[in-house]
């Protein structure tokens, strides 16, 4: 059987290794990363941060924010059962960007990004 002038047996592999390229399997090893990113105001000085765990096995996540553009990111470790944190310095007239990845031994998942503004 020919098609497009070549036989079966010549274009079967190349075919192969287009949808490999096109449709790559995921990264052995990979950590999932979170999802669905939260806030809610506690108070004068207090920031609620959540999110849904990711499917898959994580030992748990660091969660990054910074208040002003250009700033460090300051970091909180949450252990695996948590899925939220508390940022203690808040203050309500600034804007806070937030990162949460997930960790699996000295891995971690990419991040999970938010904004939470008033």
């Amino acid at each position: 059987m020919l098609i497009v002038g070549l036989p079966i047996r010549t274009w079967c592999p190349l075919l192969f290794l287009v949808l490999a390229v096109h449709f790559p399997a995921p990264a052995q090893g990979q950590v999932p990363a979170p999802r669905r990113l939260r806030f809610k105001v506690l108070g004068t000085s207090k920031l609620h941060v959540s999110w849904k765990e990711p499917k898959g096995n994580v030992d748990g996540y660091r969660v990054l924010y910074q208040s002003e553009p250009g700033e460090e990111y300051k970091e909180l470790r949450v252990s695996k059962g948590d899925r939220k944190v508390v940022i203690q310095d808040f203050d309500a007239m600034k804007e806070y960007h937030v990162r949460v990845l997930a960790v699996r031994g000295n891995q971690q998942s990419r991040a999970l990004q938010g904004k939470y503004a008033e």
